[in-house]
């Protein structure tokens, strides 16, 4: 398995993405792995890690690079996630239909 840190353009600037790959010769099908509230945390690059053991290309984007560098939320942080949460939700309704 090759893991390794990808960079998507998108028009507020570059979005990081962990990207996990099976080790032979593909094609491979390949998920999206949708991050927590708590941001692009090692779990989630884990559960990437976990689908490309099993066979699978494995993309976890960071939807809050927007706040990079201080985008990610400890398990033991509810007040701030909770705040993360709300402020992700209006730029969401601010978005052009």
């Amino acid at each position: 398995m090759k893991t390794s840190r990808v960079e998507i353009g998108t028009s507020d600037g570059v979005m990081p993405a962990h990207l996990a790959e099976p080790g032979g010769a593909g094609p491979f099908p390949a998920v999206v792995v949708i991050m927590e509230a708590f941001g692009l945390v090692p779990h989630v690059e884990g559960v990437a890690d976990r689908l490309a053991e099993e066979g699978y290309v494995a993309l976890a984007p960071d939807f809050y690079h927007r706040e990079l560098p201080d985008n990610k939320v400890g398990y033991d942080r509810l007040d701030r996630k909770s705040t993360r949460l709300n402020s992700s939700h209006s730029s969401v309704s601010r978005m052009p239909s």
